[in-house]
């Protein structure tokens, strides 16, 4: 109350019992004590506290080893073409064989793919890229992959969100695609982007498709030559258990998940701002009321004003 004393622990002569708590209650290792004046203090063990981002870091699409899907051959034919695609999948291997040629009413090279029908498709919003394990039997600058059926107003044939990648030749290898690198706004007739998602975030894969991206395809299209692809497996990487993939201004791709950290302390900050926000007005008001309980009241010919 007003006027009285407050009394703070003397250790002299304590009235309370103390003791030690340490941070092993959390999977640290500094130790403590009391009484006494040793103390050590040490790093968390951050591996045992945190939860292991490696046992969900990958979440297989595909394996050739036993697939889940069947894989077809779609080739420029459909458009009036002469390039030769197949597919086929020996000892764990799915190959994608074939040679992309000039369109002859465009001048231009055509296209082959390997497209999966059926099948479930994982979540994969959680996570912010594809990984294929593969190798290329010999160069070739064409290949390109996509995923979901989604269309731009406009387009006729260009269906889904496309990137182009580099597999490595003659040996097998991880071939990483980010999915900031994927488009859905590119040409039907070359697989070119024509507005890349870094550019414009309105054409990054949506939410929707990577939570089930109904259909995936590995492509030969855009350059004349000859497409010899082996394929172990296909998988999206960089998975974080209950994340969300968000694309910022294109290219800045972040995960929810990932800042849960960021969050809490901004909510923290954010909270503090509104106890002091309180606690200035409760003061004012105390200040108001006491200004008018003492303010004296002036009397003009005998009523008070």
């Amino acid at each position: 109350g007003v006027g009285g004393d407050i009394k703070h622990e003397s250790f002299a002569n304590s009235a309370h019992t103390s003791t030690s708590l340490d941070d092993p209650v959390m999977g640290g290792t500094s130790t403590g004590n009391y009484p006494g004046t040793e103390l050590e203090i040490t790093g968390l063990e951050t591996e045992d506290v945190l939860p292991s981002k490696t046992d969900i870091d990958e979440i297989i699409i595909e394996s050739f080893v036993n697939p889940t899907h069947t894989w077809k051959s779609l080739n420029d034919s459909v458009m009036g073409g002469e390039s030769t695609g197949s597919i086929s999948v020996e000892n764990g291997v799915g190959i994608f064989s074939g040679e992309v040629v000039d369109v002859p009413f465009l001048n231009a090279p055509g296209f082959i793919t390997m497209v999966s029908k059926g099948g479930k498709y994982p979540d994969i919003s959680s996570c912010d890229a594809f990984k294929l394990i593969a190798m290329a039997k010999e160069a070739y600058e064409g290949y390109r992959i996509s995923f979901g059926n989604a269309h731009v107003d406009g387009g006729r044939f260009a269906f889904g969100y496309k990137a182009d990648f580099d597999p490595p030749v003659g040996e097998f290898g991880d071939v990483i695609i980010p999915f900031h690198q994927f488009s859905e706004k590119w040409d039907d007739a070359t697989g070119d982007q024509i507005v890349t998602c870094e550019e414009n975030s309105r054409y990054c894969p949506d939410m929707k498709t990577l939570k089930n991206m109904k259909t995936i395809s590995i492509w030969g299209e855009g350059v004349n030559g000859t497409v010899n692809l082996e394929v172990k497996s296909i998988s999206a990487v960089g998975c974080v258990d209950g994340g969300k993939v968000v694309f910022l201004f294109g290219a800045q791709r972040s995960n929810i998940a990932k800042f849960s950290l960021c969050w809490s302390e901004g909510f923290a900050v954010f909270g503090g701002l509104i106890f002091a926000a309180f606690l200035v007005q409760k003061w004012r008001r105390r200040t108001y009321h006491k200004i008018e309980t003492h303010k004296y009241i002036p009397v003009v010919d005998g009523y008070m004003s």
